[in-house]
């Protein structure tokens, strides 16, 4: 009888010790990577998918915030750079497709210096100071 309970506990402790393994989800166990799931929500927005000319981007390639809290975004397709105040009303419009002083062909790039000038570039790499 004491043989069979020593088989017993010594079988049981194999079997603990054999199903301990590591710890975590089966997953990682097996050695797949996982990630953590991150939400994103918009706080606020600027434009709409239909409305005003002024309200609608057809292709916006770049966006930033000035020194003063504005916001411009630059848009490819209508090539114009737009300014926005904080409380997303347009508050100047720059540019338009053309080849002249002011006029975009294909705005690519943007970039706000500290002391609050806008300058853009083409794919063409030619800087335009605004």
């Amino acid at each position: 009888m004491r043989k069979t309970i020593c088989l017993s506990l010594v079988s049981a402790v194999l079997v603990l010790f054999a199903c301990a393994g590591e710890q975590g989800s089966p997953a990682e166990q097996a050695g797949v990577a996982t990630q953590d799931t991150i939400y994103i929500t918009a706080i606020d927005t600027i434009g709409s998918e239909f409305g005003e000319e002024t309200e609608v981007f057809a292709f916006p390639v770049a966006a930033g915030y000035t020194p003063d809290g504005n916001i411009a975004v630059l848009d490819a397709q209508k090539t114009r750079l737009q300014i926005f105040n904080p409380q997303g009303e347009e508050v100047m419009q720059i540019g338009r497709s053309g080849q002249g002083p002011g006029e975009y062909q294909m705005p690519m790039g943007l970039a706000i210096l500290g002391s609050g000038r806008v300058q853009s570039w083409y794919a063409l790499i030619q800087v335009v100071p605004l």
